[in-house]
């Protein structure tokens, strides 16, 4: 029996057939053809894929797609857009929405003019939208003239300014040389021109600062006057002269008339006027319209027009200076008054007339009398009253309160002594310690400094001032580092003095053959008799006994001084290095002891300087310079004497 229609899956008369598995559905009884597709799938069985860039589904018939992935066009969307275009390009024409910069034409594929501002163009056309500097055209494919200052136009090329010098629509015409590089861009006329030319070009030339229009002297240089300046002013201008008349602006300093060929006055102080020759002022002791007139010889200075005086010789006063102060002013007096400005020490009064009242009275008031001031040690209203016995510098005038008080006392009138035994000073108001005596400290001076403390120690912290040789510390509690070292840093232990004959941090270092050498370099400050070199490795020229330790020159030997017990004996003797003698002075005074017998035995520097000349063989000078080489090397390290002791300095 015929089916009059079939369950999904499955067609045919009898419905005993299976739809294509590619049907999403189902099949068509008849033809079995899919009534529909799956998404991105076409054809009658949907047997047939829609193309990847599709976008999404395509027609169920032909396999066309709807719309395209972005970058593709074309029926099928086979065809990729132009890379230079940018947001995609049309389905059917493949024609670019719109290009990327540098790039145009419809499927931009042609690019932008190089001179191009940016290289940017229209789209369609490639015309620029603007030029790079320099360049005119559509294409900007012109250059600007060189003498453009800046861009020309755009369309013409014509030049928008022309650089300084240049003139003319595209600046190839040179301004005149007169026109100092400047000139009109249009007409090439100069706009103005130097000093010494005129005329449209300033081609014509004149011998000042002339008008550009006819040439007519303006103004002149200075120094010159004159229609055309070529006259030249006095030497005595100052400041040129006018050009009409050539008369001085003004003169130079001690001359005075129309062309300054006068001499000011001889008792002119500074200078005097340009035309009529008055004095602006007079020296000292003249006046008078040219200072020719002589003051009052009491007069220091006197009055310019009227010749009165201003200022008075020392101890006169008055109009003309002529009346004495009073004997008791101590310098001058008022010129118009006679009053003392100052009285001698002891007076007082407008004329320093009155004696002050009291002899113990150091300053009295000038206009009372009245006593300002004291002698140191007095005091009162007369000054006759006794400063307390303790005061220090005296005490304050009105009360008699002491300024400051000696050691041990305090108080107003420091007539109460410290409360505090041990206390070397007090406070003046409070009595309270302020030092204590050396070897206390504390407020109460109660505590004793270290007995290592070498000058007393602090009255507030009890730090040793300083420590006794071998120690170190606040308060000297430490041991120097070595029984060599005499003086050790109080706050950090280093040796800073050592024994004679070490050097070192810690004083552990002999001087070798050195006298004395620097505690902290090694090196030799001072050499026995007959070496010198900063290691004494140096022997003194054979005709030397003490020579410089630095130079190796002969010098004078110290003098020596001796002293015995029970006896004064005085032995002193002087080595002249130059000629080897030896002066020997013997003074000798023995209590009740009429005679006197001295031995002097012969000093063994003596006996050295004979020895050397006597045995100075070359292989004890290579003996002796072998080992100050060797105390170079191990011991010396780098001291300011290396470079000497690597160059000696042969003696003259």
């Amino acid at each position: 029996m015929l089916c009059s229609s079939c369950n999904s899956g499955y067609w045919g008369e009898f419905c005993d057939r299976k739809c294509e598995y590619s049907c999403p559905n189902t099949c068509n009884k008849i033809s079995a053809e899919c009534t529909s597709c799956s998404y991105k799938t076409f054809g009658s069985f949907c047997e047939q894929t829609c193309s990847k860039t599709c976008s999404g589904n395509c027609v169920r018939q032909s396999g066309k797609c709807y719309s395209c992935l972005q970058g593709y066009w074309g029926t099928f969307c086979e065809n990729s857009c132009n890379k230079s275009c940018e947001g995609g390009c049309d389905r059917y024409s493949g024609v670019c929405s719109r290009c990327l910069s540098s790039y145009w034409g419809p499927s931009c594929s042609y690019t932008c003019s190089q001179n191009c501002m940016l290289k940017r163009c229209d789209k369609n056309t490639g015309k620029c939208g603007s030029c790079a500097h320099g360049r005119w055209g559509e294409l900007c494919e012109a250059t600007c003239s060189l003498q453009c200052n800046g861009n020309c136009n755009r369309e013409t090329g014509v030049c928008l300014s022309c650089n300084e010098g240049y003139w003319g629509q595209y600046c190839k015409y040179k301004c005149e040389p007169g026109c100092n590089d400047n000139c009109d861009k249009t007409s090439g006329y100069c706009k103005f021109c130097l000093s010494g030319s005129w005329g449209n070009y300033c081609e014509r030339n004149c011998s000042c600062d002339c008008s550009r229009n006819n040439g007519q002297c303006e103004s002149c240089i200075s120094g010159y006057w004159g229609v055309s300046c070529l006259q030249k002013c006095h030497k005595n201008c100052e400041s040129g002269c006018y050009q009409t008349l050539g008369e001085c602006v003004d003169c130079k300093d001690g001359t005075w008339g129309i062309n300054c060929t006068n001499l000011c006055p001889l008792n002119c102080a500074s200078n005097c006027d340009d035309r009529s020759g008055e004095c602006m002022s007079c020296h000292n002791r003249y006046w008078g319209p040219k200072c020719e007139k002589e003051c009052n010889n009491t007069c220091e200075i006197c009055h310019q027009e009227t010749g009165k005086c201003l200022m008075c010789m020392k101890s006169k006063w008055g109009d003309q200076c002529k009346a004495d102060c009073p004997n008791k002013c101590k310098e001058q007096c008022d010129i118009a008054t006679g009053k003392c400005e100052t009285c001698l020490q002891g007076y007082w009064g407008d004329q320093c007339q009155f004696q002050c009242g009291h002899h113990n009275c150091k300053k009295c008031n000038t206009s009372t009398g009245e006593c300002e001031s004291c002698f140191e040690g007095k005091w009162g209203e007369n000054c006759d009253k006794d400063c307390a016995d303790h005061c220090l510098l005296g005490c304050v005038k009105t009360n008699g309160t002491c300024f400051a008080c000696e050691a041990g006392y305090w108080g107003p009138s420091c007539n109460v002594i410290c409360r505090i035994e041990n206390c070397s000073t007090c406070s003046q108001n409070t009595g309270l310690c302020e030092t204590c005596i050396l070897s206390r400290w504390g407020e109460t001076c109660d505590i004793s400094c270290s007995e290592r403390c070498r000058h007393g120690c602090n009255f507030t912290t009890g730090k040793c001032n300083g420590c006794k040789i071998g120690y170190w510390g606040n308060i000297c509690e430490n041991e120097c580092p070595s029984l060599k070292c005499e003086i050790c840093q109080q706050q950090i232990g280093v040796c800073s003095v050592c024994q004679t004959g070490y050097w070192g941090i810690k004083c552990e270092r002999q001087c070798n053959q050195c006298l004395r050498c620097d505690t902290k370099e090694g090196y030799c400050t001072s050499c026995h008799k007959g070496r010198w070199g900063l290691s004494c490795e140096n022997e003194c020229e054979e005709s030397c006994v003490c020579c410089g330790i630095s130079s190796g020159a002969c010098e004078r030997c110290p003098v020596v001084s001796l002293k015995g017990n029970g006896t004064n004996v005085d032995l002193a003797f002087h080595l002249d290095s130059k000629i080897g003698l030896i002066t020997i002075v013997i003074a000798a005074t023995i209590s009740a002891v009429a005679t006197v017998t001295t031995t002097v035995l012969v000093m063994v520097c003596f006996y050295q300087r004979i020895s050397r000349k006597l045995a100075g063989s070359t292989k004890e000078k290579q003996s002796s310079q072998t080992e100050m080489t060797e105390f170079s090397t191990d011991s010396m390290g780098n001291h300011p004497y290396q470079i000497l002791s690597e160059h000696p300095v042969t003696p003259t």
